[in-house]
């Protein structure tokens, strides 16, 4: 009748066995039957056969039942669990009500350490692991393209993206686009928002419907404005029409010229490029006056995003793209020689594809450090709850003797540390929100719309939640293995009845030695940071970054052509050249470290060395003939710009040295001459020569320069570099009011001093939040490391008051007791820094790529670590030290 095996049965003496426990009803009721009919005189046999057939479809009922008495063990199951759960936690709240300090300490270092933890993930997740709204978001790939003079990727010319783009059997779709400025005319006036200039299918790329109206619409970006459209953002709808849903379909005047609102996007959308908040979406070339140079494969201002082919990878779209390159390079080897395109996960271009292969290192580097933050701090807890496990020694070991298991005891154990860890992840969350405002009130010195776009969302809260899952089952590791090795023989036969056993108190002092290691670990990384943004801040730029004003206007090409341009800037130097405090003043396109850039193809005539056959890319800028002095570059040789070298007289360049050294070296490069754009390009004679400078990354050896003369080529966006003798923001109001006096139209942005671009710029901006991340995750681990030894070392303190007692008796000078105690925190102190030591040694070489000026293994910084954590460990012995000294003898006697 059972189907289950006997000895299957005897498993019920470890848990309920339903399949066993059905079996045996079922045969008991058949049996019972079975003798019940056989009273009546019918054959055993005949008997059972009747009692069968009486009973039915026995296999059936035997599944249902089966399947009853499962679901109804399982629910009795899972009640039992949350019934001794909730009593459990009833309990270890009672316990921990009765310690309040102890509940503050531990939660407080738990949300430090979640909570600062929590912080860096929310950075890290906004710009590694969040993907772009739109179905397609996660799997976009940007493209970036190298060269031999610009070895990190950058920048495309949009007819190179569209050969990329024919490339169908990788591509799904490809969408190029660059960031331009337009002015929105409404009746405050002209307002500047910030667009992307995108191909048509820019938003199915993304697939990402709009929230009001529609999309751009396949073709609507052929030709030159035919299609004048605008797509605007959900915050420029809300900020510049108030939010009014009938502005689809309006026209409106951009540049004034008319341009039809079509859609806007929802919340979510900001645009492509990471950090800028766009105001909108306008088709290339369908907004007045057309910029994109469509068929100049040297013009390399564009972006590039695209959807993958399903079922293509990305090292096969990586070696697709190579032989593209050189199906390029042949076709058009004046442009493409040795030109290169990288695809990258669009996630991992973030913030710039230039830096696409540190990112991830960063990313990992910094999370490690949090990590171990968190380690430290899981380490001190747990130091703090086995020394409680330890003074609750007697209660356990009576609960045990009274038929407690061991499970239970580790049970009540973990839920204290997870009620612990609750208390600690709810302080997390907040000390998480607040990083992540502190994060997002962060300036950036341009006047471009910045977005960090660091959120508490649901993701950082559920990574919260699992940290501090696992900082509770970290921390309660030691405690409950303590818990589990009660016996109330050995307590009782102790005096105290809760002296510590010697194996945990061996292992609290290992616990200290391993978080001051790692405490030793995550201090010379901040170390290392900070004298890498100090270098950074000290670096020679090759300019003047001092006494410096900036300024930028743009002149509207519909009011001024290049003549009255010409003669509004010339006037404009004139006039503030003449305000007092000020030395010097000049005019440039470009500043250095900012965020646009030029690169003019030089072809050099009569020089020593191999021209390739697409000329050398150099970066040029064009700038007046008072730039030089006002920037404070030195000319080497030659002389400056002249109010002769106008349009209507031979063209002329100043370069810098690096140009020089390369192109003629060994030979003087004034009155040397050069065709500029292609071989074949205007002929420029070099005037001058200055000293180079870093224009691009700090600390980089200065690249060759052009610099092209103002009055020779006509740009209409400018900024204005004021060298002053006092002060330079009390200049920016004269300043600016010479600017609107000359022309009301003209706007004024970007209004700050060459130190604040450069320190809350893409300069120093990131060095200086590396090197702050680090020191607080420095000081956190130095302040846990010292909590901890103090807490030994108190502990040890309390454990032996009988014993320095009866020292003291005996004689014992206070020097002594003093040496005592220290030299037990100073020798675990030793131990930790040693091993910390090793430790730094042997990973902090992974952060040789990010550090400016210092070296990985930099014995200044592990000297001034050492000293400092060996200080703050010994200011953490003297206080248990000195109430050791104020030891009563018959007191500490009598207490045992």
């Amino acid at each position: 009748m059972p189907d289950s095996a006997k000895w299957y049965r005897y498993l019920r003496f470890w848990r309920p066995n339903v399949a066993a426990d059905v079996d045996d009803e079922l045969a008991f009721h058949i049996d019972a039957r079975t003798e019940e009919l056989s009273r009546f005189g019918m054959e055993r046999a005949a008997a059972r056969a009747q009692a069968l057939r009486e009973f039915g479809d026995v296999e059936r009922t035997r599944v249902t039942l089966r399947v009853m008495d499962e679901h109804h063990a399982s629910v009795a199951q899972r009640l039992r669990f949350a019934a001794d759960l909730s009593r459990d936690v009833r309990v270890a709240c009672r316990a921990l009500a009765r310690t309040p300090g102890f509940v503050a300490v531990v939660g407080l270092t738990f949300a430090l350490g979640i909570g600062v933890t929590s912080a860096i993930y929310s950075v890290v997740d906004t710009y590694m692991f969040r993907p772009l709204p739109g179905a397609h978001g996660a799997a976009l790939v940007v493209l970036g393209r190298t060269d031999k003079d610009i070895p990190q990727p950058h920048d495309l010319s949009y007819a190179d993206a569209r050969d990329f783009r024919a490339d169908t059997a990788v591509f799904a779709d490809l969408a190029i686009y660059t960031t331009r400025i337009i002015e929105l005319n409404t009746d405050r006036g002209a307002e500047r928002l910030w667009v992307d200039e995108a191909t048509a299918n820019y938003f199915r790329v993304l697939g990402l419907p709009a929230y009001l109206g529609r999309t751009f619409l396949a073709g609507e970006d052929e030709g030159v404005m035919s299609h004048p459209t605008i797509v605007l953002t959900y915050k420029a709808w809300k900020a510049r029409f108030a939010g009014d849903s009938s502005v689809v379909g309006r026209v409106v005047r951009v540049n004034e010229h008319p341009v039809t609102v079509i859609g806007v996007m929802p919340p979510a959308f900001h645009g492509i490029r990471p950090l800028v908040d766009i105001d909108g979406v306008v088709c290339i070339n369908q907004v007045w006056p057309a910029t994109v140079d469509l068929d100049n494969r040297a013009s390399i201002g564009l972006s590039v995003f695209a959807l993958l082919r399903h079922g293509v990878s990305l090292s096969r779209a990586s070696e697709a793209l190579r032989l593209d390159a050189r199906r390029l390079e042949r076709a058009y080897p004046a442009t493409n020689k040795n030109v290169t395109v990288v695809a990258v996960p669009e996630r991992y271009s973030r913030p710039s594809i230039a830096i696409s292969s540190l990112t991830p290192a960063l990313a990992a580097v910094f999370m490690t450090l949090v990590i171990l933050v968190l380690l430290v701090a899981c380490a001190n807890v747990a130091s703090l709850l086995l020394a409680r496990v330890v003074v609750r020694s007697r209660e356990l070991a009576i609960r045990a003797a009274i038929g407690a298991s061991q499970w239970r005891l580790v049970r009540q154990i973990l839920v204290e540390c997870c009620v612990l860890a609750f208390v600690g992840g709810v302080g997390a969350v907040g000390v998480a929100y607040a990083a992540v405002r502190g994060l997002n009130s962060i300036h950036l010195a341009t006047d471009i719309p910045m977005r960090w776009g660091v959120e508490l969302d649901w993701r950082v809260i559920l990574f919260s939640g699992v940290a501090t899952l696992a900082a509770a089952l970290i921390t309660g590791i030691a405690p409950a293995a303590a818990a589990r090795r009660r016996n109330l023989n050995d307590l009782l036969k102790s005096s105290g009845g809760n002296s510590p056993l010697g194996a945990q108190q061996r292992l609290r002092s290992m616990l200290v030695v391993g978080q001051i290691a790692v405490s030793v670990v995550v201090l010379v990384a901040a170390g290392l940071f900070a004298r890498s943004s100090a270098n950074a801040s000290r670096m020679t730029l090759g300019f003047r970054s001092d006494h410096l004003l900036m300024m930028s206007t743009a002149l509207r090409p519909q009011t001024h052509d290049n003549t009255s341009g010409r003669q509004f800037y010339d006037e404009l130097v004139r006039r503030v050249t003449a305000v007092p405090g000020v030395r010097s003043a000049g005019i440039a396109e470009f500043v250095p470290f900012g965020y646009n850039l030029d690169v003019a193809t030089v072809f050099p005539i009569a020089s020593s060395v191999n021209v390739p056959a697409n000329g050398f890319s150099y970066f040029t800028n064009v700038v007046s003939s008072e730039y030089f002095a006002a920037m404070g570059i030195p000319f080497l040789s030659g002389r400056a710009f002249a109010a002769r070298d106008d349009e209507n007289s031979p063209r002329v360049v100043i370069v810098n040295d690096a140009l020089a050294k390369t192109l003629w070296p060994g030979e003087p490069a004034v009155g040397k001459r050069l065709h500029l754009d292609s071989a074949n390009g205007s002929i420029v004679e070099i005037v001058g020569v200055v000293r180079g400078m870093q224009d691009l990354l700090p600390g980089e050896t200065p690249r060759p320069y052009v610099f092209q003369h103002f009055g020779q080529v006509y740009r209409s966006d400018m900024t204005l570099l004021v060298h002053t003798t006092q002060q330079p923001t009390s200049l920016a109001a004269p300043v600016r009011a010479i600017v609107t006096g000359l022309d009301a139209t003209a706007p004024v942005f970007d209004v700050r001093t060459m130190e604040d671009h450069l320190r809350n710029g893409p300069a120093f901006l990131f060095t200086r939040l590396g090197s702050a991340f680090s020191a607080v995750f420095g000081v956190l681990a130095l302040v846990l490391a010292s909590i901890g030894v103090y807490g030994v070392v108190s502990y040890s303190v309390a454990q032996r008051t009988r014993e320095i007692g009866l020292r003291v008796a005996l004689g014992a000078r206070l020097t002594s007791v003093l040496r005592l105690v220290v030299g037990q925190g100073m020798k675990l102190a030793w131990i930790g820094t040693g091993a910390g030591v090793l430790l730094s040694l042997a990973t902090t070489g992974v952060l040789s790529s990010i550090l400016f000026g210092v070296a990985p293994r930099d014995p200044l910084v592990l000297a001034g670590v050492i000293a400092s954590l060996m200080l703050i460990a010994g200011v953490a012995c003297l206080v248990p030290a000195w109430r050791a000294t104020r030891i009563d003898p018959l007191i500490a006697i009598r207490s045992e």
